[in-house]
């Protein structure tokens, strides 16, 4: 998965929508036509209730534990999972079976790089799980 796939997938994970904007469009509150470094039919990732978006260029979540330390706390809220960090580590654990590994990612060359795979690890398994059986 490249790091713009990962990021838009993590952005879903905590409630963005990809919205195709066209000028003058309206989306939860923003006119999309008053961001005016983006063209006609680009695109941009909004959060419901805020007027707050982003290109999905600019999403930083590979970039910067302010973007990506609410994602590792939205994982732990329920307490069902856990995400321990050490040095370039990072696992995602399963806190109801015994801190069974869900993921394991060694060897990264930076800690950020380690919980970044992990998480879009995790999203991409938690959102198999969550997808009715066919």
């Amino acid at each position: 998965m490249t790091q713009e796939e990962g990021n838009k997938l993590i952005a879903e994970f905590m409630g963005g929508k990809l919205q195709n904007i066209g000028n003058g469009d309206y989306y939860d509150g923003a006119y999309l036509d008053t961001i005016p470094a983006w063209e006609e039919g680009g695109s941009i990732v909004m959060w419901k209730g805020q007027r707050d978006c982003v290109s999905p260029n600019d999403l930083s979540y590979h970039l910067s534990f302010d973007w990506l330390m609410p994602v590792v706390e939205k994982i732990e809220a329920d307490r069902k999972y856990r995400v321990p960090m050490v040095w370039n580590c990072c696992d995602v654990n399963d806190a109801t079976d015994g801190y069974s590994n869900i993921v394991e990612i060694t060897g990264m060359p930076t800690k950020i790089e380690a919980v970044w795979q992990a998480v879009v690890q995790f999203i991409e398994w938690y959102n198999k799980q969550s997808k009715p059986q066919s």
